[in-house]
């Protein structure tokens, strides 16, 4: 093999190819990334493989703009609530959230954006978002601080602490309407809290921390669209929950199983109406309970408000155990989250 002739030929190859190959090809022709100003210039810029030596410039950018978009969607959402606004203003605003969430969505695809979900999520949750974001199975932790009172509120204050675990069997509603299925949801529940209705007599000493396991059923029928940019809605159906409670004052563990009707926006976000019986109680109740939202954080935990009243039916002989009004604040987190926060802390 001539190799003198082989070397020259190869020789030629990279001459031509130099001669005609574009000037500034091999390097990257985007500005700095603190100095681009458009999204899709930063997005090209962080894929073109000339620039890896600005991959870290064009992340921070591209970060700052993710933020800057997701506190804009915020005060949009803020805005559109405003009651004071007619159709036409409040569909301004709707406009400019969905125009700046489609620029906040190509960030999100290209770089890891943490607390764009968290950040822009409003207070009330329903069915159909939390779908989008975990699927079939929801975990929560809680902790906080009741009163509780027989006959009377603000009787005993007592620490509360639980778990919830949600499962949704069935598609999300999504934009169906009406009465229709709407799948079946089982969920547990742990819960340290106080278990007064075990009480014979109005007295402080029987109020005392007690555990509560329960698993429950919610079988809705019904789902309505709640806000005008139809983002919000919620489900209705029937509700039947059985569980068991101990303390130190019971001999044995107590059983309570009620059946009735539940409102939801979401796991966490619920009324109930039950009928019912806690054993150990010489009558038949009533309970009613609600758990709502009143404060979110950005990193997406929530403080919620909620009650329960649990009294003997109106029809029960003259005597009766005691009616029990609790009320409660409670940090909620989901549990999956807090999992990743510690392993971030630790460094796993």
């Amino acid at each position: 093999m001539n190799y003198r002739l082989l070397s020259h030929f190869l020789l030629a190859l990279l001459l031509i190819n130099t001669a005609i190959a574009k000037p500034g090809e091999t390097s990257c022709t985007c500005a700095d990334g603190a100095t681009l100003h458009e999204i899709d210039d930063l997005l090209a810029c962080y894929n073109d493989p000339r620039c890896e030596q600005q991959k870290l410039d064009l992340t921070v950018a591209l970060r700052v703009k993710g933020r800057s978009l997701a506190e804009a969607i915020k005060s949009y959402l803020s805005l559109s609530n405003n009651a004071n606004l007619n159709l036409e203003q409040r569909k301004i605003y709707l406009n400019k959230i969905q125009h700046d969430r489609k620029r906040l969505l190509k960030i999100k695809k290209t770089i890891f954006f943490s607390g764009y979900d968290d950040l822009i999520e409003p207070l009330y949750l329903d069915f159909d978002s939390l779908a989008k974001r975990y699927y079939r199975h929801y975990n929560s932790f809680n902790i906080g601080y009741e009163y509780v009172g027989l006959d009377k509120i603000f009787q005993k204050g007592l620490p509360r602490i639980g778990f919830l675990h949600y499962r949704r069997f069935g598609e999300a509603p999504a934009s169906r309407e009406g009465l229709g299925y709407y799948g079946i949801h089982a969920f547990g529940n742990m819960q340290l809290t106080s278990s007064a209705e075990q009480a014979t007599t109005p007295t402080d000493g029987d109020i005392q921390n007690t555990l509560v396991v329960s698993a429950s059923v919610f079988v809705p029928f019904f789902h309505s669209m709640i806000n005008l940019d139809r983002s919000l809605s919620d489900l209705t159906g029937i509700l039947i929950t059985y569980g068991a409670k101990k303390n130190s004052k019971l001999d044995r563990i107590n059983s309570r199983i009620y059946m009735g009707f539940r409102n939801a926006f979401n796991p966490e976000t619920y009324i109930d109406v039950l009928y019912g019986q806690t054993q150990g109680l010489s009558t038949s109740r009533i309970e009613v309970r609600a758990h709502l939202p009143v404060y979110k954080f950005e990193h997406g935990s929530r403080i919620f408000f909620g009650g329960t009243l649990n009294m003997s039916v109106p029809w029960a002989p003259a005597v009766q155990d005691p009616d029990v009004i609790r009320f409660y604040l409670e940090w909620n987190a989901d549990f999956g989250k807090i999992i990743e926060g510690v392993k971030s802390a630790f460094g796993v």
